[in-house]
């Protein structure tokens, strides 16, 4: 009998193509196979058959011989294998169980066939592999957000340099997620994302409730030599301008304009509010917000109050400009400052933990393990493995002081269960070993 093992989340089970396979008794067959000491090894098994009401049937037996009804675990992957072993080539599937026939919507793993699915399919999320045949998960993320700029985007991704995170940045995608991913940060990331379009619709539905119509501007710059707001110049502005230049650089930007145009009311309003747009955007990619920024300057029902005359555009504009550079200072001067504490904040409180590990306090704060290395080293002038010591040490010395446990115990509670490599690594770090560091205490007292 040909068979593929597959594991879905945690469940495993021994998976039988019966449109080339016949399995005769199915609950013998299954307690065999499912035996981990000397079978297969399994949670169970599940035959792939024909159906005459949906695309397939999923006929499932447990370990215990027991006919199942149904596992959500396993129905994904009957999914992938009726898939990735050409039986067939839709997105979209039925399967007949024993509790109903069950409808998949198909990710598939191939980037030319999910852009090709895509580019009629309209959607607010997507999450992709970043290692896909054909077409990888940055190239289809590329090319998806020339189809749709408002697409959001999670990578997911096993590669933990940070080459990648950059060009993903670059490219503008949501979220770039290290595998093993957890059920938690999957739904963190999700929610991220659909904030983020949240936010973006309201400030839709306010520009439609403001503003007039945006045909109506077009219409206007038609007539005049205006071609609307440079957005690179600004962006320039933003990322090398400092605080002093805010007001020079909005007259030269006004006299650049021209007074014949920006002395319209129309043009000054969606002027202002591409710039603060502009100005949001780049706040945002800061994470600068209240109370770290004045509420007014991200406040957009300001803005048809402010443009009632030049001088008060103008004004607002420089209020603009100050408060994001202000911004861009403050996160410079604290470059690394959050990633830090947070890695600093999770050392202590998990310390005691044998297996604690600079891949997953990277993991832990978003970084790749390189990366959080590099920064860590740069920002405390210790490596994470001495400052972890340190941290580890202080403990021991505490615990040495004040209690009457012995080394061992002591050793466990500071993340060691070898008590030979705890005294060594005490020795090392103190200059004495954990009983001549006790006796010395006692002394003193």
């Amino acid at each position: 009998m040909k068979f593929t093992k597959m594991q879905g989340i945690g469940n495993d089970y021994v998976y039988v193509n019966c449109f080339k396979e016949t399995v005769e008794d199915p609950r013998t067959t299954a307690i065999k196979v499912s035996d981990r000491h000397f079978g297969i090894g399994s949670d169970g098994l599940i035959l792939i058959k024909p159906s005459e009401v949906a695309d397939f049937q999923m006929d499932m037996y447990n370990a215990d011989g027991s006919r199942g009804a149904m596992c959500g675990n396993g129905i994904r992957c009957v999914a992938k294998y009726v898939y990735d072993y050409g039986l067939t080539d839709k997105t979209f599937i039925s399967v007949e169980t024993a509790s109903g026939i069950k409808y998949l919507d198909l990710t598939v793993e191939n980037g030319k066939v999910a852009l090709g699915i895509l580019m009629n399919r309209k959607v607010d999320i997507l999450f992709s592999d970043i290692k896909m045949p054909y077409m990888d998960g940055l190239t289809l993320s590329k090319k998806l957000k020339e189809l749709y700029q408002k697409i959001k985007i999670i990578i997911f991704s096993g590669f933990d340099e940070f080459e990648y995170a950059k060009e993903a940045i670059k490219i503008g995608i949501s979220d770039y997620l290290l595998k093993p991913v957890s059920s938690a940060g999957l739904i963190d990331a999700l929610k991220k994302a659909a904030d983020e379009i949240r936010e973006e619709r309201e400030k839709s539905r306010l520009l439609e409730r403001y503003f007039v119509s945006y045909e109506k501007y077009t219409e206007f710059l038609d007539k005049t030599d205006y071609s609307g707001v440079d957005r690179k110049l600004i962006n320039d502005f933003l990322k090398l301008g400092s605080v002093e230049e805010c007001s020079p650089f909005v007259e030269e930007y006004f006299a650049a304009i021209g007074e014949h145009n920006y002395k319209s009311l129309l043009l000054r309003q969606y002027m202002t509010m591409d710039i603060f747009y502009c100005v949001q955007e780049f706040l945002k990619k800061l994470k600068a917000e209240p109370p770290e920024v004045p509420e007014s300057v991200v406040d957009i029902k300001r803005v048809p109050k402010v443009i009632e005359s030049v001088e008060m555009t103008k004004a607002y504009l420089i209020e603009e400009f100050t408060a994001a550079l202000q911004a861009r200072d403050r996160a410079s001067n604290d470059r690394y400052g959050s990633v830090i504490r947070d890695a600093k904040e999770y050392i202590r409180a998990n310390f005691s933990q044998s297996d604690l590990s600079l891949n997953r306090i990277a993991v832990h704060i978003g970084v790749s393990p390189s990366y959080f290395s590099s920064i860590f080293k740069q920002e405390t002038g210790q490596s994470f493995v001495e400052y972890l010591t340190q941290v580890r040490m202080e403990r021991a010395c505490e615990l040495l002081k004040c209690t009457s446990y012995r080394t061992s115990e002591i050793g466990e509670q500071v993340g060691y269960n070898d008590s030979h490599y705890f005294s060594a690594a005490f020795k090392k770090a103190m200059g004495q070993s954990p009983k001549e560091y006790k006796a010395s205490q006692t002394r003193q007292e």
